[in-house]
């Protein structure tokens, strides 16, 4: 297998590795050697429908996969391909089975989850991923509510566990008894206080509960107040109860270990010990050192490539080969590099534009190269992991189908320097088979992988019920009798939605799966327009923030000037509201052009205002959170406002914004329930553009 083309020459290696070397890469000098018996499998998940832009394949099964996250996607694959693997009789135990990501973060929760419902023993070599596992998240939210019950986020994820034994009713019944109010907490004291019914006394049980908990807490040693709670509030009980229930208990016992090590220092405190364990989560490095399991513990192990150094194992899978590679340096302002020295960008402060000088042009140039060698070294670390096998996964995108076709008909002229991902690494390294269809190649497989038949492979096990009702028509016994069997083998657990589904979901990631479902138009127009654009190093999720932190901050009831809006920012910045890099991405005039608008003209008219409502709601079974930007009354009913910071075009308002429909429709619905007033219009006003668009 070998890489072909281009001028990537930034780093040299030691020889044993001879892959990145100071000169042109060509097919000649540089390989990926294996060992001598590994065989190698590269499996593209791909979507039909996606494909059939690009060739000529019939439509297959309609299946929606917009359900389907790509990481869910790629581990249900890897489940099966390792339940494939052991049931194959050729002597695979999990224990030979070693799974290697570019990065773990952001994957734990989904292989535990899908690796238990497999039923596949998964060590997860991450030092942070014992934290972000269900038992011991939750434990530490219930830690921080002891500590300080004023917390939203940690409340509600306890209310609604086995500790607080809450559902999604009962926290609805509390929200809407006050819809006004921003915080939950409050709403929960105030319904405690002030409603006589079954649900306050639950509430005042519970609110005692952790009162009593919050002062055992000042006179009892930290690590042995954490095991008491865990005794005295049966969540250990509860957790050993469920699938993996013993894995799941050394996981807390992690939370032990960590207290213990922590009263070793000055500082005992819970309130501490809180701070300590948020510094591990924040800290985004992974652990060089791997954590030890014996050869006697027969479990798959998922690491990082990183971590993955001098290890080797029978059979070695690499997935999120499409993953794009981590070059955020290069969106910085400024740049520097021992050879060119610094880059920074021409900044035209009259037009209000900045773009990068020739001299950041060339500092940029030479980061990428360093940055792409670099990247190939890893890809060279995971790829002589294995002894025997070595399984490629990836997840085949739009840019993916068009690199094939451009593949095969030769129209492919860019070298390495355009690649982002490893996937395109190693289609170029067998571009040749590529174009030859495969005729020729005995060192590796190449498969492609319908996503539809990983859903499909779920969907099946819904057969099986089927299958045992036609096995109970043709045994000779009575109704009675079948009766007791099929409440004996078939009971439905009576909320077994709640298992898979999530229990907590925001309007805006609602309207974000919405937007990805419609946004076909988006992608006919990335070609020629930069939606995404980061600013100063910020996502445009980022600024959009930012910006509405200004505006929750607006009087619309005052007259405001440019240096108004300017001061406000200063005074913003003094009191720590926002950094000043953080406010250099905030448009005061598309603020004050908002302002003196003729919709910001009705809401300085307007009776009363309505700024950064939070509302929770019961959505589809799940419990639904939001934040509203504004509404005001006008004419004795209610008008809807939405601002968005989306680079758009004016002419492309009005479609964007249908994008937002179901968002828009959301908090119409939460309001109308909130107030005895209807939203008689709703509007959503783009910033960047100036325009408003009623929906």
């Amino acid at each position: 297998m070998t890489v072909q083309g281009s001028n990537i020459n930034k780093k040299k290696y030691k020889k044993n590795y001879e892959i990145i070397k100071n000169k042109k890469l060509t097919s000649e000098n540089i390989k990926f050697k294996l060992y001598p018996k590994s065989s190698v499998k590269i499996n593209i998940l791909t979507n039909i429908e996606e494909k059939n832009k690009y060739s000529d394949y019939e439509k297959e099964n309609d299946i929606d996969i917009s359900d389907f996250e790509d990481e869910e996607l790629m581990a249900e694959l890897t489940a099966k391909q390792i339940i494939d693997m052991i049931n194959s009789k050729k002597n695979i135990n999990y224990r030979d089975i070693i799974i290697l990501k570019r990065s773990l973060k952001g994957s734990v929760n989904i292989y535990s989850r899908v690796f238990k419902k497999h039923n596949i023993p998964l060590f997860i070599d991450y030092s942070q991923a014992v934290f972000e596992v269900l038992e011991v998240s939750l434990f530490i939210d219930f830690l921080k509510i002891i500590d300080n019950i004023r917390q939203d986020e940690a409340l509600l994820a306890v209310l609604l566990s086995s500790i607080g034994n809450f559902d999604i009713d009962d926290i609805t019944k509390i929200k809407i008894y006050d819809m006004k109010e921003k915080y939950f907490y409050n709403i929960f004291f105030k319904y405690a206080r002030e409603v006589q019914d079954e649900l306050s006394e639950k509430i005042a049980k519970f609110i005692k509960k952790i009162e009593n908990y919050a002062d055992i807490e000042r006179y009892m040693q930290l690590d042995e107040f954490i095991d008491y709670i865990m005794t005295d509030s049966s969540y250990k009980d509860y957790i050993s109860t469920m699938p993996q229930g013993e894995m799941r208990i050394q996981n807390l016992k992690i939370i032990n270990e960590k207290a213990r090590e922590f009263i070793q220092n000055e500082n005992k405190s819970l309130f501490h010990f809180l701070m300590y364990i948020d510094a591990i989560l924040k800290n985004k490095s992974d652990d060089i050192t791997p954590k030890s399991i014996s050869k006697e513990q027969n479990l798959v192990r998922l690491m990082s490539i990183h971590k993955s150094k001098g290890l080797e194992s029978r059979i070695v899978i690499i997935n999120d080969l499409q993953k794009k590679f981590n070059m955020q340096d290069k969106n910085k302002a400024i740049l520097l590099d021992a050879k060119y020295g610094i880059g920074s960008n021409y900044v035209d402060i009259q037009d209000d534009y900045y773009m990068p000088t020739l001299a950041k042009k060339a500092v940029l140039s030479e980061y990428e190269s360093g940055a792409r060698a670099e990247e190939i070294r890893i890809l060279y670390v995971a790829l002589t992991r294995a002894k025997n096998d070595i399984i490629l996964n990836s997840i085949g995108k739009a840019t993916y189908y068009k690199l094939i076709e451009n593949i095969r008909t030769g129209f492919f002229s860019k070298g390495l320097e355009s690649i982002n991902n490893y996937q395109d690494f190693i289609l170029y390294a067998i571009a040749d088979d590529i174009r030859d269809n495969f005729s020729n190649t005995k060192l590796y497989q190449f498969n492609e992988i319908d996503i539809k038949d990983i859903i499909l492979a779920e969907e099946e096990k819904t057969d099986l019920r089927q299958k045992f009702e036609d096995m109970l028509k043709n045994i000779s016994l009575s109704e009675e009798e079948k009766k007791l069997i099929r409440e004996k083998y078939t009971y439905d657990y009576e909320y077994k939605d709640y298992i898979t589904k999530q229990v907590k979901t925001s309007v805006t990631s609602l309207a974000k799966k919405n937007i990805e479902l419609k946004s076909k138009y988006i992608v006919e127009k990335l070609f020629d327009y930069d939606y995404h654009k980061k600013i100063n190093d910020f996502t445009p999720e980022k600024i959009g923030t930012l910006n509405h932190l200004f505006l929750q901050h607006i009087d619309f009831k005052k007259n405001y000037t440019s240096d108004d809006l300017e001061k406000q920012l200063a005074d913003m910045i003094k009191s720590d509201f926002i950094t000043q890099e953080e406010s250099e991405v905030i448009n005061l005039k598309q603020v004050y052009n908002f302002i003196k608008s003729d919709i910001g003209k009705r809401i300085k008219k307007s009776q009363n205002i309505y700024q950064e409502e939070s509302f929770i709601d019961s959505y589809d079974g799940t419990l639904l959170s939001g934040v509203i930007d504004l509404f005001f009354e006008e004419d004795n009913h209610l008008v809807l406002l939405d601002y968005k910071t989306d680079s758009v075009r004016k002419e492309d308002v009005k479609e964007h914004a249908k994008m937002y429909k179901e968002q828009i429709n959301l908090y119409k619905t939460a309001i109308n329930k909130a107030f005895d007033k209807e939203v008689k219009q709703s509007y959503i006003y783009f910033l960047s553009v100036g325009e408003i668009v009623e929906i």
